[in-house]
Formats: C-alpha cells, sequence, structure tokens
C-alpha cells in the first residue's frame, strides 16, 4: 500500500519517541538514530537497549516507511518536518530555530541575479544551524543554474551538524560541514557567497573578539556584527553575502558605525525587511542584507534594492519580487 507523506511522517515520528523513550534522550538525538537505521535498514543496539520488544516494532516501521527507495524530494521534506517537530518538543531557543524554506526561495534568487556568468561556486553557511538555508538555497539554485557547487557548513552544535548531513543527503547535496566556533580561525577561505541567518546575541568570549573591528567597546560584543565581519573577510574578490540579520540592525544604536564600516569593505546592495508571518514572533522580524566584496568587476548598485517583502506564501507574490529583482538588477549592476 501507497502511504502518504503525512502517514510517513507519522511512522518515523512513532519510531523516534519510541526511542527517545528507551534511550532516554532527546527527540533530535533520537531522529538522529532513527533516520541512521531506516538507511541502513536495521535497528542498531547497544548496551541491550533498546529492547527486542521496541527493535521488532522499528524493523517494522522501516519496512512499511521504506525510506531508502524514497524521491529525494519525499525523504527530504520528511526530514524538514521531523526536525521542525525536534525543535518543538526540545524547546530550542530563537537562535537555533530553522530558517523557513520560503525564505530560501527568495535568497535563491537574489543570488541567481548577482551570480550571473559563475560556473563554479563555492559557497557556505558560518552558522548552519540544521542546514535549511544553506541547502535549499543550494538545491534552489541547482534547479535553475548550470553551476558546479562546493558547499560548506559550519557549527559548534554537533546535533545539528548530524542532522544537516543527513538532510543534505537527502537532498542530494555533498556538503563538507565543520565543528567549531565560526569566529575561531578557518581552513577555507575566498568563498565566492556566504549566506547565513545570523545568531543574535551577545559572544562570550572577548579575547577573540578583541580580533574583530566591529567588537565592542566595553563588554561583550554582538555575536551577529563579529560573524558579519568574519564572513566578509573570507569573501573572494567580488563575493556575494547574503544574511538574513535583525530588521532594525541598520537602525539601532550602533548602525552608524555599522554601515561606515561595511560601506568601506564593501558594497551594500540590498536591505529587504522580511513578512512578520515568516517568523514565530514579530519582535524577531528580521531581514535580508546583501553585500558583495568590492573587486575590479563590482560597483555599488547606483541604487540600493530597498523594501519590505510581503508575505512569501503566495506563489504571485514571488513571482512579482523576482520580476522587480530583474529590473533592480539591470538598471543598476548590469
Amino acid at each position: 500500500m501507497k502511504l502518504s507523506i503525512q502517514e510517513r511522517y507519522a511512522l518515523i515520528d512513532e519510531a523516534v519517541q519510541r526511542l527517545k523513550k528507551e534511550l532516554k534522550t532527546s527527540y533530535l538525538d533520537a531522529l538522529i538514530e532513527t533516520i541512521e537505521n531506516l538507511i541502513d535498514q536495521q535497528v542498531k543496539v547497544e548496551n541491550g537497549a533498546p529492547s527486542s520488544e521496541v527493535v521488532g516494532r522499528l524493523t517494522e516501521i522501516s519496512d512499511q516507511v521504506d525510506f531508502v527507495n524514497q524521491s529525494s524530494k519525499v525523504k527530504s521534506e520528511l526530514i524538514y518536518l521531523l526536525i521542525l517537530a525536534g525543535i518543538k518538543e526540545d524547546k530550542l531557543d530563537t537562535n537555533l530555530q530553522m530558517t523557513p524554506k520560503s525564505i530560501s526561495v527568495v535568497v535563491a534568487m537574489i543570488a541567481h541575479q548577482l551570480l550571473q556568468d559563475k560556473h563554479s561556486v563555492k559557497v557556505l553557511d558560518l552558522s548552519n544551524g540544521f542546514g535549511s538555508l544553506l541547502l535549499n538555497t543550494v538545491d534552489q539554485l541547482k534547479q535553475t543554474d548550470q553551476i558546479n557547487f562546493e558547499v560548506y557548513g559550519m557549527d559548534n552544535n554537533e546535533v545539528s551538524l548530524a542532522l544537516s548531513s543527513l538532510y543534505a543527503e537527502s537532498l542530494g547535496i555533498q556538503a563538507e560541514l565543520f565543528h567549531q566556533d565560526s569566529l575561531d580561525a578557518w581552513l577555507i577561505n575566498d568563498l565566492d557567497m556566504i549566506v547565513s541567518e545570523l545568531p543574535v546575541g551577545y559572544y562570550p568570549i572577548d579575547s577573540r573578539a578583541e580580533n574583530y573591528e566591529l567588537r565592542a567597546k566595553s563588554g561583550h560584543s554582538f555575536s551577529h556584527y563579529l560573524m558579519l565581519e568574519q564572513a566578509i573577510s573570507h569573501l573572494s574578490e567580488g563575493g556575494l553575502g547574503i544574511f538574513i540579520v535583525p530588521a532594525m540592525m541598520l537602525q539601532d544604536a550602533n548602525a552608524s558605525e555599522l554601515t561606515k564600516w561595511l560601506a568601506k569593505k564593501a558594497h551594500i546592495q540590498a536591505f529587504l525587511t522580511l513578512p512578520e508571518d515568516s517568523f514565530n514572533d514579530e519582535k524577531y522580524q528580521k531581514a535580508i542584507l546583501v553585500v558583495q566584496n568590492r573587486g575590479t568587476k563590482t560597483k555599488q548598485a547606483n541604487n540600493i534594492l530597498l523594501g519590505q517583502l510581503p508575505s512569501l506564501n503566495d506563489r504571485s507574490v514571488l513571482e512579482t519580487f523576482n520580476y522587480n529583482l530583474k529590473d533592480w538588477y539591470i538598471k543598476n549592476l548590469k
């Protein structure tokens, strides 16, 4: 009998809940093991756990779900939905939420315009999390552009990186993931594009923040300021940075210093406020900041692309935005 995505989701969720209880672990940790079991088509047992009874039920679920024989679309959708469920059940904080897929569509549209004539792109997310923004942006671009991608992600959370790796595999994307603090030294440079939803808050390691121009004059520094600086410093000549940032970032008390620094280091090409319905709480409203590293073939847009994006749930809205984006590019950067 053919199962719907919802039916497969319910079965995998049952498997996760059973493992969570047996192993006395979090939903997301149990989810990692469940997906690995589904891929291996056998249930991993260590130190007698899970019990033979649970192993029997998990084996039945694996046979019913038939995960390995599903399409990339089905597998990736299942993992995406299950991660969302885990974020809610494990009560993760705001900085650990997944970037909505609709925002990845907009980011891909912007990248498509500004990466024209590129045949090979080295792309990284320095706040990778579960990989939603990076992987869904690359997936969108692969559907419209003849580009060879080298994909990299960076995060200091092992659980989110493990799930990001499984998500990448489900999408058919080869990604190299680094488990590290993104404000520490990098092993990679000269990136053609960096996309990232920058975590908002204070960075606790003042000694490391001392290496950055955008550090606070006293006390802890803003982590999103430091990460923005780190990202731009690792872009290639003319490289593109597309960042999800607080909507008030260019208007708050530190905005003048930040915009002066940005204008000195890169071209600010766009700042687009995202719709309130993209987030669980409007006080966390965000925007897309687009910067381009200076280079011999780059220029500052005659008019920075500014605006408030309407709801992204309407296909016609996205089509209108894409049309306006192309028009802006031709008039300002072509």
